[in-house]
């Protein structure tokens, strides 16, 4: 197969089923292999995503998936002093999906408080979204370039910035995001709303929610 760049309606770009690395252009992968980027996965006829599968000490590993990725929630936020909810529709076109938070301040922390995921009957999905297990059970947390002011599980009583109950989840990760993800089981067609509560303090930042059906 030609690795090198073709003229494509006067631009340059990689021919079909590969994808350009900085070097040359590589054979997109395979279900099961290991990626870094979007297109190194072959959509073509497979419809295969980079999604994140594990997250070791070492950081998040990402491996090319059959699904889809959902950006669910983006939000670039200053200052918010009083919780405010945010919420996300869809429907479920795969038998499961993890759900990944990322979290990135520039100072200061957002407090988060019950992470839901409900079905149409009502139903809660997730595990300890609230995290008054006083810990992050059932939840997938990694903060793959060790950045300072990661998240951590803390108490009215130490913080009061809870919504509900005693736990919430504080965090202000600077200069890279951490995360905090979870998976679920979806039925194909129903419909699903996944939320949150923030509040948040100056200083800046990003919260993006990715939902990876697959």
């Amino acid at each position: 197969m030609n690795r090198y760049l073709i003229c494509v309606n006067q631009v340059c770009a990689c021919p079909p089923n590969t994808y350009w690395d900085g070097l040359l252009c590589k054979n997109q992968k395979y279900a099961g292999e290991s990626c870094s980027q979007q297109d190194e996965c072959r959509s073509n006829s497979f419809n295969l995503v980079c999604t994140p599968e594990t997250c070791p000490t070492t950081g998040m590993s990402n491996v090319c998936s059959t699904g889809i990725n959902m950006i669910a929630i983006n939000l670039t936020m200053s200052y918010g002093f009083s919780y405010s909810l945010y919420e996300y529709n869809f429907t479920a076109i795969y038998s499961s999906a993890l759900i990944t938070i990322s979290i990135q301040r520039l100072s200061w922390y957002w407090d988060f408080d019950d992470f839901s995921l409900i079905n149409s009957n009502g139903s809660e999905l997730l595990l300890n979204g609230g995290f008054e297990m006083g810990s992050t059970a059932s939840w997938i947390y990694c903060n793959p370039h060790n950045s300072g002011y990661a998240g951590y599980i803390t108490t009215a009583a130490q913080g009061g910035r809870n919504h509900s109950g005693i736990y919430y989840w504080q965090d202000a990760a600077k200069s890279y995001p951490d995360f905090l993800a979870q998976n679920v089981s979806l039925i194909i067609g129903e419909n699903y709303t996944f939320g949150f509560w923030l509040m948040a303090d100056s200083g800046g930042g990003q919260v993006l929610v990715n939902i990876f059906q697959k």
